[in-house]
């Protein structure tokens, strides 16, 4: 599994430009984003970094409180229906994928990344790498080009 990073920012002008500009200091990678409202006053900006002890350390000296999720991270084929398999798969045995998305894509590939949170990761894993899906972790990350050629 990989872990994420969340932070809770005010929605004004220049906070996440202060997020991403202590993580560019560290000179740490971003290979996934999403961010979220949280009423009207704050975002939570949930990201899955390389190198994630340097993610953390570069947060901390800029004073952001974080909190970590494990999250399912797997290569598909980069074609119709990849994920609807996924999601059938998960559903019929009861588990149920609260949220996603997609990590960075490598061009020259024909597979991306997609990453679930869903309310019982560790049953999840064992039934996708049972039917045959490779589970990313965040050392995968370095080498991920090269995987995916």
């Amino acid at each position: 599994m990989m872990t994420e990073i969340s932070v809770h920012i005010p929605n004004l002008p220049g906070q996440l430009a202060r997020v991403l500009k202590a993580l560019a200091e560290g000179e740490v990678n971003i290979c996934g984003l999403t961010i979220e409202p949280v009423g009207m006053d704050y975002s939570i900006v949930r990201m899955i970094c390389y190198p994630l002890e340097r993610a953390r350390e570069q947060l901390y000296k800029y004073a952001y409180g974080i909190s970590e999720s494990q999250i399912l991270a797997m290569p598909l084929e980069h074609e119709s229906g990849a994920l609807s398999k996924i999601a059938q798969l998960l559903s019929t045995n009861d588990i149920n994928i609260q949220y996603g998305g997609f990590l960075t894509l490598h061009v020259g590939t024909d597979k991306v990344i997609v990453f679930i949170h869903s309310n019982n990761d560790e049953k999840a894993q064992e039934l996708l790498i049972r039917n045959g899906y490779e589970n990313l972790d965040n050392e995968d990350l370095e080498f991920l080009p090269k995987k995916l050629s």
